[in-house]
């Protein structure tokens, strides 16, 4: 039976130490299906101020916006997954997605990652992992109070029936991008992120990613990290739904493919690891990019640059930094928060960019960045 690595993480101005640089071209060619270039920090750095705001009713857990809706996804809520909150009074709206085996309820849902329209109604895509099953959620319904906001229940089930995936993303009005959870190929070794997309009533799949081969026993071994820690990364898809970027957590590196023609490209900040570190259990572990949010335009990827302590927790992986890159690997800004945060939420419509410290769900709001 294949083993699962379910490596869950909830969202979570100097120059990196530099660990495990002496890497050629060569190596790096050796890991990465793609060319990397390394960019230097750019000159301009603009500072945000963010004004605190606290919403009227239980919060916590992975955060959404669209417009006036704020999101909290979290397996802590009592027999549901999702509350909405409206941004304009701050008040609760209600929750949804309950939790149960019935056929409109959820057993393992994934976070909400995309909003779109259709037919004038606003709506998401969500995975249950235990049901293999895509869910059209109705986001209008929801917010109307109506009870039957589930749509449509469609198997998403890979050609090898084993897959489970911890991402989707609707690329149009039949296809999905999903991202395959990690397992296990032997104790010391698991696979690389896969990407799989599919059309709904279609066995076909297209396969895509950003790595060659797989590591075994890398960084992080030493203190019981599972073989998939070292590809940890951050996913999003840009709006338009053409690319994809994939910021890593631990390679000061953002990966960016082109789901037509699956060219794939690298972009490193110079002076820190390349693949070779991923391949060492390396003491102290950085972490470097832990959250990514796009618009249109623009990457913006939180820079941690911290060591990684697994007493702490997901203390480890807040940030005060933005890396800002164009959709062609530009390195164009650097935004800097004036608070340490665990998570950045972009709103698609307004552009406005929003903030969250999980330990005590602190929301912060800093205004329109585009």
């Amino acid at each position: 039976m294949r083993k699962i690595l379910f490596i869950t993480v909830t969202f979570a101005g100097t120059i990196a130490i530099g660990l495990g640089i002496g890497c050629s071209q060569d190596e790096d060619r050796g890991f990465f299906d793609g060319s990397v270039v390394t960019v230097d920090i750019p000159e301009r750095i603009e500072y945000l101020q963010g004004t605190e705001f606290v919403l009227n009713g239980l919060y916590t857990g992975y955060m959404a916006v669209y417009d006036t809706l704020a999101f909290f996804f979290s397996p802590k809520y009592k027999d549901y997954f999702f509350a909405v909150f409206n941004l304009q009074n701050h008040d609760y709206i209600r929750n949804f997605c309950i939790a149960g085996r019935g056929p409109d309820e959820f057993l393992l849902p994934t976070s909400i990652r995309q909003f779109y329209w259709d037919k004038d109604e606003l709506k998401t895509i969500l995975y249950d992992v235990h049901k293999k099953s895509l869910l059209i959620c109705n986001i209008s319904k929801v917010v109307r109070g109506e009870m039957h906001y589930i749509e449509r229940n469609i198997p998403l089930i890979a050609k090898d029936s084993l897959t489970l995936f911890n991402m989707v993303f609707k690329l149009d009005k039949d296809a999905v991008m999903a991202r395959a959870m990690e397992y296990l190929l032997d104790d010391n070794t698991s696979s690389p992120p896969q990407y799989l997309i599919k059309r709904f009533e279609e066995e076909e799949e297209d396969q895509y990613s950003f790595f060659k081969k797989s590591i075994t026993k890398g960084i992080g071994s030493s203190f019981g990290m599972s073989p998939g820690f070292c590809f940890l990364s951050f996913d999003a898809l840009k709006p338009s739904g053409d690319k994809l970027v994939s910021a890593m957590a631990l390679l000061s590196q953002v990966n960016i493919i082109d789901i037509s023609t699956k060219q794939k490209k690298g972009i490193r900040l110079k002076g820190t690891p390349t693949f070779k570190y991923l391949t060492e259990d390396t003491k102290p572990v950085l972490l470097y990019y832990t959250n990514v949010v796009t618009s249109d335009d623009f990457i913006y990827a939180l820079w941690c640059n911290r060591k990684f302590d697994p007493t702490q927790g997901l203390v480890s992986f807040a940030g005060n930094i933005i890396h800002v890159f164009d959709w062609e690997g530009r390195f164009v800004r650097v935004l800097n928060l004036d608070h340490t945060v665990d998570q950045i939420v972009l709103d698609q419509k307004s552009k406005t960019l929003y903030a969250k410290i999980d330990a005590d769900d602190t929301l912060f709001c800093y205004g329109k960045i585009e």
